[in-house]
């Protein structure tokens, strides 16, 4: 992991009730660059309660891969990240939104939200593909 950033913080209420379940939405995409052997996992969190959003996080972690690793993913015209290599990367994404939350969370009554263990091997469900240009 060589960048993260926070695409998105919104605390939209701190009014937690205190029945109920806190629901979770999660999302992830991934996306490459050629130039720079860099692989993006972009996850995204929502929690709300009753339907009502409480909070929103989206970050994007960034991977560079060493040369040799990078051009073992060339299958013929294109680059192939197999899905166990992206639920591993997507992990590591998942424990950096992890310490995000904490910290931005710190001191406000949203602070008892947790991540709980994800199986993102279950939203990952198939190998991502990009063409390459040659």
């Amino acid at each position: 992991m060589n960048k993260i950033t926070i695409e998105q913080f919104a605390i939209l209420s701190t009014e937690l009730q205190n029945s109920g379940p806190i629901n979770l939405e999660s999302n992830v995409k991934f996306s490459a660059s050629i130039e720079t052997r860099n692989v993006a996992v972009r996850m995204r969190f929502t929690f709300s309660q009753s339907n009502s959003p409480l909070l929103v996080l989206e970050l994007v972690c960034y991977f560079e891969l060493e040369e040799a690793s990078w051009k073992s993913l060339y299958k013929g015209g294109e680059i192939i990240f197999p899905k166990d290599f992206l639920a591993h990367m997507a992990v590591h994404t998942v424990g950096t939104a992890r310490g995000i939350l904490f910290c931005k969370t710190e001191n406000t009554p949203l602070n008892s939200l947790i991540l709980p263990p994800l199986n993102v091997a279950d939203m990952i469900t198939e190998d991502f593909v990009i063409k390459k240009d040659n």
